[in-house]
C-alpha cells in the first residue's frame, strides 16, 4: 500500500502541469483541452450582453487591442474568480472599461489594462460564420479559457 502512495506522489496523482504559452500560441487547434498558463492583459469584449449571472473579459497579448484574444467568462458575485455584475440598461454597449472589475485568486481587484497570469483549460474551436446568405462563409477560430487561477503577472 505504501508503494502505491509513493507512486501516486511521484506521478503527481495524474494532474496535468500547465504549459506556459503566449496568447497566439495558446489559440491553436492542437491546444483544445490543454491546461495552459498565459500572461496577458485584461481587455473589454468587443460585444457585451447582460452581465448578471456571468460576465466575460478578454485576454490580449499587448495593452492595446489585438486580433488574437482569449475569452474568459467568470460568475458574478463576491470572492475569488468572480466579476462585479454590470447593470442592464439601454446603454449597455456604452459601458466604460471601469465597469469590468475582476476579483483574482488572491481576492485582489483587477481592472481592464492590468497584466495578469491566467491558468485554466482551453477550448479552441474552428467555426464557419455567415452573417448574410449572399456572402461566402468565413472561418474563425474561437479561443476560451476556463480559468482555475488568476493572479497579477510577474514583472517583465
Amino acid at each position: 500500500m505504501w508503494r502505491l502512495a509513493i507512486l501516486l506522489t511521484l506521478a503527481g496523482c495524474g494532474s496535468a502541469k500547465a504549459r506556459e504559452l503566449t496568447v497566439a500560441d495558446a489559440c491553436q487547434l492542437a491546444n483544445d483541452g490543454a491546461t495552459v498558463t498565459v500572461n496577458a492583459y485584461l481587455w473589454t469584449p468587443v460585444m457585451i450582453g447582460e452581465c448578471q449571472a456571468s460576465c466575460s473579459v478578454l485576454l490580449v497579448p499587448t495593452p492595446e487591442y489585438n486580433s488574437t484574444t482569449i475569452t474568459v467568462t467568470l460568475p458574478t458575485g463576491k470572492g475569488a474568480l468572480t466579476m462585479a455584475p454590470i447593470a442592464p440598461g439601454p446603454n449597455l454597449s456604452e459601458v466604460g472599461a471601469g465597469a469590468f472589475q475582476v476579483t483574482d485568486s488572491d481576492n485582489a481587484l483587477r481592472r481592464i489594462g492590468d497584466r495578469v497570469r491566467a491558468t485554466g483549460t482551453l477550448a479552441v474551436k474552428r467555426e464557419k460564420l455567415q452573417s448574410d446568405p449572399s456572402m461566402k462563409p468565413i472561418e474563425v477560430t474561437t479561443c476560451a479559457l476556463a480559468v482555475t487561477a488568476l493572479h497579477a503577472a510577474p514583472e517583465r
